[in-house]
């Protein structure tokens, strides 16, 4: 049922059709706490040293961002007075969804696991490709959603998300977990559609972020493969042919633009965004000027920050061209250090660089492939996003890769002493049993 509400974000899909989707975050809420209050197993089982470091990060932020907005009074009249809520919820997130995963995991393989959520990401990435179709039915348009009609009358593929970049994250995600999956040999009839279905879905966002990090992704895979001399096993397997498929795909589309904006909802321009020449070069100026103006203003207070909610709206940056509102700092690092100092980023660092190096350290499983795989990607769009660790959906893949990563080093370290009760000699069970031992036995 989380999986179910944080996925596909249904928050916001009844934002469009009916106008509040309070309900939907309220339903998570619940659900979290029933996870974290009924699930009994140790926090160091669900979370791991890496959950604890992600939460121990956001709690901070929390904590410090709002103690030097009120001890300072900079900007307190002007304040998202709803900010606080954000991180706190995603705490409440992650730690529910690790608690369901480490439960759910005592029943079942983490195969099984990982193929549930991934067809629910398959799902979500089917309203994705959708969004022309399901345009006709909104039949709501408030003014605090701009970013999201203009994304649609822009011919952009979003699905029930606010922005193509959020769409974006989700469609990586479907590629991550579907691609450890494949390698895995499990559910290969399903994991190789998806992600195929997920690379669509996340070219059709037209996200330049979108199309470094599924590029990363098949990089981490390919090289992963290579790695371990399993070159063998690449070419006999899935995972060339995906890559071959998914490239030729992009080839046979860039060749074809003409057609494909006739007759489609396609446009030319947007085809042009993931052009790797003036189009990267300008997106790069423009991100590196807000990423300028928030490192000055980090210089002045680089140990506890501004405040919260200062870096989300930067002081002297340009307007958005979508919203026509002041541009945030668009880096989850940045508006960290810049918000609540220098303590959040680096243990949100930390917690990247502890899960990557468990996976490293591990052997090789798909529960650690696709947790890292999954962080992988959230290190990423922290660099191009400042809100990514507020995503409801990017907080529950967080939760699940810190439960699954933590399941596979306590398979990795196999049973502990003591634990198990070593089989009583033939000879006892053959007296216990009222008979004397064969001469076969």
């Amino acid at each position: 049922m989380a999986a179910l509400l944080a996925l596909p974000n249904l928050n916001h899909a009844s934002n469009l059709v009916v106008g509040t989707g309070w309900p939907f975050t309220v339903a998570l809420s619940l659900c979290c706490v029933f996870l974290c209050l009924v699930v009994r197993v140790p926090a160091r089982w669900a979370l791991g040293v890496p959950g604890f470091l992600i939460t121990t990060a956001l709690a901070f932020y929390l904590v410090i961002g709002v103690s030097v907005l009120f001890l300072t009074g900079e900007g307190l009249h002007t304040a998202d007075y709803t900010m606080p809520a954000r991180p706190g919820l995603a705490v409440l997130i992650i730690v529910g969804a690790a608690a369901g995963a480490t439960a759910m995991l005592r029943g079942v393989e983490v195969e099984s696991l990982l193929k549930g959520i991934l067809s629910i990401l398959v799902a979500t990435c089917v309203t994705i490709l959708l969004t022309p179709w399901l345009d006709q039915y909104y039949s709501f348009s408030p003014s605090n959603l701009t970013v999201v009609w203009s994304a649609r009358q822009d011919s952009r593929f979003i699905g029930f998300f606010t922005d193509p970049n959020s769409a974006s994250v989700i469609a990586c995600y479907t590629v991550a977990v579907a691609l450890s999956l494949l390698r895995g040999g499990r559910y290969r009839m399903f994991a190789g559609p998806a992600v195929l279905l997920g690379s669509v879905a996340a070219f059709l966002t037209f996200s330049r972020t979108g199309f470094v990090t599924l590029a990363l992704v098949f990089l981490f895979f390919l090289g992963m493969s290579m790695s371990r001399l399993h070159l063998r096993r690449i070419f006999s397997g899935w995972l060339v042919p995906m890559i071959i498929l998914v490239s030729g795909a992009f080839a046979l589309t860039i060749a074809n633009l003409d057609y494909l904006s006739e007759h489609f909802v396609l446009q030319k321009k947007h085809f042009e965004r993931l052009h790797l020449g003036d189009s990267f070069v300008d997106f790069s100026v423009s991100r590196w000027a807000l990423w300028s103006i928030g490192l000055s203003q980090i210089a002045e207070s680089p140990i506890f920050g501004h405040g919260i909610s200062h870096f989300h709206h930067l002081k002297y940056a340009p307007t958005c061209q979508v919203t026509d509102i002041v541009c945030g700092v668009h880096n989850t690092y940045l508006m960290l250090w810049g918000e609540a100092g220098i303590l959040p980023p680096a243990l949100l660092l930390l917690f990247i660089g502890s899960l990557l190096r468990r996976w490293w350290t591990l052997p090789e499983s798909v529960g650690a492939n696709a947790a890292a795989s999954c962080i992988l990607v959230t290190a990423v769009w922290c660099i191009v996003k400042d809100d990514i660790l507020y995503l409801i959906g990017n907080c529950f893949i967080i939760g699940v890769s810190c439960a699954v990563m933590a399941h596979a080093a306590r398979v990795s370290r196999g049973p502990r002493p003591g634990r198990t009760r070593p089989a009583p000699p033939a000879s006892v069970r053959t007296a216990a049993g009222g008979g004397a031992p064969s001469g076969a036995g």
